[in-house]
């Protein structure tokens, strides 16, 4: 007879959701890549905690976005 010992640990880690800030976030499966996707209650929008491509990240898009609205480079924000 053998006895297996299982040692099981759980890291709590605080997820906001990166759109709207709020804090009742949810997983939500995983991504083909083996990520954890979450899913905001709030606004109902997914995203996950750390992106692979930086372009994915909604604060680089915003970033983006504000560049282009003023019509300004990269050159502008170095």
């Amino acid at each position: 007879m053998r006895i297996y010992f299982y040692v099981v640990s759980e890291i709590m880690i605080k997820v906001n959701c990166p759109h709207c800030l709020g804090t009742k976030v949810v997983k939500n499966g995983r991504k083909k890549d083996g990520t954890q996707n979450f899913l905001c209650k709030s606004c109902g929008k997914q995203f996950q905690s750390h992106y692979k491509y930086a372009r994915a990240n909604p604060t680089i898009k915003n970033m983006i976005i504000r560049m282009l609205s003023r019509n300004s480079g990269v050159q502008d924000y170095r």
